[in-house]
Formats: C-alpha cells, structure tokens, sequence
C-alpha cells in the first residue's frame, strides 16, 4: 500500500538540503556558523517525522537503498567523474587533492567527510549516515514494539 507523501515535509527536508550544501560552500563566517547550528539535525529530524516501521525487514531495506543508497552512489560518482575531468585538464588538481579515481571511490565506499577523506564531494556524507540511522531506528522500533506517544 503505497502512502500519499506530505508535501511540505518534503519541502522542508528540500530547504534543510539546501542549507547543509549553503554551509559547506563558505568556508567561513557568521553565515556558515548559523547554517551549521542547525542543518544536519533539522534535516535528521524532518526525515524521522514520518518515520514508519510499519513495513516487513526487506521492503524497509530496499525502500532506503531506492531512496538513499542509490541517490549517494549516483551523485558520488558523478562528482567523481567530474573531478578527474577537471583533474585531467587540470593535473595540479590531482598533486593538490589527491583526487585518483581508484582512492575517491574507496573513500565513496568508506562514506566519511573526515577531512582527508571524500574531497569530491563531501556534503554527501550525510546519506550513508541516514541509512544507518534509518537501519537503527528500524531495528530499535521492531525490536522495542514501538514507543507510544
């Protein structure tokens, strides 16, 4: 049974997206602080408000490897490959960043935006992050019969 989407969670999550991508463009300033008191966690929080454990283990599983996973992968290689374009055009890119293409999809494995790690693209970490919390969240509410409210 497929549920109506509410729209303006959707939204919301759309402009918490918006800041978490704001806030790794500027490398400083009040705007990055402000930016970054809030965007990860607001964006965590719209994204459990509709928070279902309603479904079985494997369409839980898939449904988030459709809507996470796939989405992380499919942009992480984009980023990489416009990386080693530019790294190609630009071969001081690859002495500077160390962007290879071998090590960057290792890192897009690794899912990490520690700062030696997934240098092309690291707004991204946040979606190997959700899925395990989703995976936890899931595991916790199946296991625990659910928190009344």
């Amino acid at each position: 049974m497929l549920k109506e989407r509410i729209q303006w969670v959707d939204i919301a999550k759309g402009f918490f997206i918006l800041f978490i991508v704001i806030g790794h463009v500027f490398s400083d300033g009040v705007l990055r602080r402000y930016v970054f008191s809030f965007h990860v966690p607001a964006f965590f929080f719209m994204s459990g408000y509709c928070f279902n454990a309603c479904k079985n283990k494997k369409d839980f599983v898939i449904g988030k490897i459709r809507t996470i996973v796939v989405p992380y992968i499919t942009f992480s290689l984009i980023s990489i490959l416009l990386f080693v374009l530019v790294a190609s055009i630009l071969p001081k890119l690859n002495e500077i960043m160390q962007c290879g293409i071998f090590t960057n999809i290792k890192c897009m494995l690794y899912g990490s935006s520690k700062p030696a790690i997934m240098k092309y693209n690291q707004p991204l970490w946040f979606l190997p992050c959700l899925f395990c919390v989703s995976i936890v969240a899931y595991t916790i509410e199946t296991i625990g019969g659910g928190v009344p409210l």
